[in-house]
């Protein structure tokens, strides 16, 4: 499967042994604001989503970044420990403000009349933003999405596509 929604994964790549530049590769590729239909979670809701992608040959572990809808407030969403993205893989947060559901459920909602979201280092990290984007507003199950896939602009989408590629086929590591 090439996404790897909640999976539970045993090999790290610490902090410590990943290069700052390898965490910086980590972007946001796409999210939706207002999940009417595109993909249910564990629990059958159609909640927000924010997709990552990881651009670099390393398995990573998330432990410890952060996620915000609030640029005032970069630490609103600590990523558990056992977080990890696989290398080229993409991984879905969702943004229910339910965190009881799970280590891939955030503690805020997307507004669909557009916002901000970000990505922050840990504060082993200096806590530097990684990626951030303010999306305009969007319509029932519009996407917005970075195409190429990681590493272009972002569009709005009609066809959202979580856990694949946007736009131009962009499946693997640059060549």
């Amino acid at each position: 499967m090439p996404c790897h929604l909640a999976a539970a994964l045993t090999l790290t790549v610490a902090v410590g042994s990943a290069s700052a530049h390898s965490f910086a590769q980590v972007h946001l590729t796409e999210f939706l604001a207002q999940n009417d239909s595109v993909l249910a979670d564990d629990d059958g809701d159609f909640s927000d989503w924010i997709e990552l992608r990881n651009l670099t040959p390393d398995r990573l572990d998330l432990g410890g970044f952060f996620l915000t809808d609030d640029p005032s407030e970069p630490q609103q969403f600590q990523i558990p420990a056992g977080v990890f993205i696989e290398p080229w893989d993409r991984i879905l947060f969702w943004a229910d403000d339910d965190e009881d559901q799970g280590s891939v459920h955030t503690n805020f909602k997307l507004s669909s009349g557009g916002e901000y979201v970000g990505l922050f280092a840990p504060e082993a990290l200096a806590g530097e933003v990684i990626d951030q984007v303010t999306f305009p507003a969007l319509g029932d199950d519009a996407a917005y999405a970075r195409t190429p896939d990681g590493r272009g602009p972002f569009v709005v989408e009609e066809r959202p596509t979580p856990g694949e590629a946007n736009g131009p086929a962009d499946q693997g590591p640059p060549e």
